[in-house]
Formats: C-alpha cells, sequence, structure tokens
C-alpha cells in the first residue's frame, strides 16, 4: 500500500525526491498491511509534511469472510481507467485486470469505465519532477559534509574521488537529468512544464472521484519479467511504472493486490491489481482490498481470516 502523500512521517528518510517520497507497506496479506499502516500513520512534530488527521483502527474494521453478505461491496462505485487496458498493456494482463473487475461487480460494485485524458503524461512528467528533486536533495553527499569521505593529498583529488562515491549507474544518471532539467535554459521547458503538468493530472483525478469510490487499473502493464531481462534496457524499465506514477504525483493512496496469472495457474506470472482512492480514504481501500481477496477463490494469496 502506498498511503496518502502526509499519512506517514518522512521523518529519518533520505530523502529522494521530497514532493513524492512515501513510506509504504508491504504484507502477505490485506490485513497485515493494515496492521502495519496503523502503526506508523499519524502526525510527527519532526517532519512538517506529516497530516494531523486522526488515523482509523484499519485492522479493526476489516470484516470476517464469515461475516460477509452475498453483496458485501453493494453500492461501490468502481472507475475502471481505459488507459490503463489499451496499447502498449498486453493482452494478458488486461484479460486478467478485466476479471478482477468482473468479480467487483460480482460483489455488489456499479463498475463503469472512465477515461483520464492526463494518464500518459504523468511518466514523463514524475522522471522530470523526481530527477530534479534528487538532483538537489542528493548534492549534500559529496564525501564532506554527508556521504562516505575518502582520503586524498589535495583538494582536487578529495573532489574528484569523493563526490558520486557510493552512488550507484542509475542513481549518478537520476543526478544528472535532473540538473539539467533545472539548469538556466532549460527549468522553464522541463521543470515548470512538467509542474504544470502534475496539476492537470491532480484535476483530472479530482474529476474522476467526484463519480467513483475507487478507481482500478493494472499494476504495470506487464506481468513480471526475469530478473536481469530488461537491464540493459532502461527505457522499458521506465515505461513499466506508467501505472503507478500518476498516483504519486497526485499524492494519492493506493493498494495493489494480486489478482490473477498471465499464462493460466499458479505457474505463471502473476498480475497485480491497482486500486486508487481520494486522499486519506484507505480504510476503503483496505476493505475494498481485504474483502477481494478473501473471495477470489480461483487462487489463495492470504489465509482466510
Amino acid at each position: 500500500m502506498k498511503p496518502t502523500y502526509g499519512r506517514v512521517s518522512r521523518f529519518g528518510l533520505m530523502a529522494y525526491a521530497s514532493s513524492l517520497d512515501v513510506i509504504g507497506c508491504f504484507g502477505s496479506s490485506v490485513y497485515d498491511v493494515a496492521i502495519l499502516l496503523q502503526v506508523i500513520s499519524g502526525h510527527d512534530r519532526l517532519d512538517a509534511t506529516s497530516s494531523k488527521r486522526e488515523v482509523p483502527d484499519f485492522a479493526n474494521k476489516l470484516a470476517s469472510i464469515d461475516n460477509l453478505d452475498s453483496k458485501p461491496l453493494k453500492g461501490l462505485r468502481v472507475g475502471l481507467i481505459q488507459e490503463t487496458i489499451g496499447e502498449r498493456v498486453d493482452a494478458g494482463v488486461i484479460q486478467v485486470v478485466q476479471s478482477a473487475a468482473s468479480h467487483l461487480e460480482q460483489l455488489g460494485c456499479v463498475l463503469s469505465e472512465i477515461s483520464l485524458p492526463t494518464f500518459s503524461l504523468g511518466l514523463p512528467a514524475y522522471y522530470i519532477l523526481a530527477s530534479s528533486e534528487a538532483s538537489s536533495n542528493l548534492s549534500r553527499y559529496d564525501g564532506i559534509r554527508y556521504g562516505k569521505q575518502v582520503e586524498a593529498g589535495e583538494l582536487g583529488a578529495l573532489y574528484g574521488n569523493s563526490r558520486g562515491n557510493g552512488f550507484g549507474a542509475e542513481v549518478k544518471m537520476r543526478i544528472l537529468m535532473g540538473t539539467y532539467a533545472l539548469s538556466a535554459g532549460y527549468y522553464d521547458a522541463y521543470y515548470k512544464n512538467a509542474q504544470q503538468v502534475r496539476t492537470l493530472i491532480k484535476k483530472c483525478f479530482k474529476d474522476a472521484m467526484k463519480d467513483n469510490d475507487i478507481l482500478i487499473s493494472p499494476a504495470a502493464p506487464s506481468a513480471a519479467y526475469k530478473i536481469g531481462e530488461k537491464t540493459d534496457d532502461p527505457l522499458a524499465m521506465y515505461a513499466g511504472d506508467i501505472m503507478t506514477v500518476n498516483v504519486n504525483l497526485a499524492g494519492l493512496p493506493a493498494l495493489v493486490v494480486p489478482c490473477g496469472y498471465v499464462d493460466g495457474g499458479p505457474s505463471g506470472l502473476p498480475v497485480g491489481l491497482q486500486m486508487i482512492a481520494a486522499p486519506f480514504r484507505e480504510e476503503e481501500l483496505l476493505k475494498v482490498g481485504h474483502i477481494f481477496e478473501q473471495t477470489r477463490r480461483c487462487f489463495r494469496f492470504a489465509p482466510i481470516s
């Protein structure tokens, strides 16, 4: 689960992109995630961006399967994002997600397809903004004030050997991308435009939430690929984030649950279903995700509780 921006304190986190960084939860079940989120949420006086909203008792509000009626999600309005089940998305992923959407209908949800016209703009905007903020945040790790310092006989060697020491190739590449986007002559063309796109994406989500309680999409455009398969193709790996970066740009909460397999059966590759809600509606996401997890009987990811 990725909570709403501000739900969980970022104090103590090594900043990557300050306006995007969110501490989330992994768990073997939605119930486990609810317990963890309950513990780490809440206001922190050491983090000015943390919210003062009251934290609900997430776990205790998740119903046991024995207490569910035949339509436990009756009346819940669910919007399937059209742009996430179209071109550049594997046919197997689309099939699994549509099957999961049908299951939500069987649970009583009112399902409709919705369009987010700005959805495709999220990926380029995200990488410009994230790289720019990373360039600023990570510049402090110069081997003198922060980071690992190496021994050197003179100042030039100290700079040359210390700066960037400990950063991998991917981190260095993002710092360089961000520095370029923030440089004189390119700031308006890249960073400023990306911020304007971010505003449009937020508005698009806000409008969609007026008619829907949650939005759903695949968690990625393809099933999991083999370790190292895309290492030599960074653009393909970046494109794999297209389903999730919009949620980060808008600061919304999202929950991903396993929903099926590509190529059939547990021997195939798993597909995730992403559920998105309005700000600070994690409680609703956990409820829907828990019921989906408990009633999706074609496979088991977590024990019945």
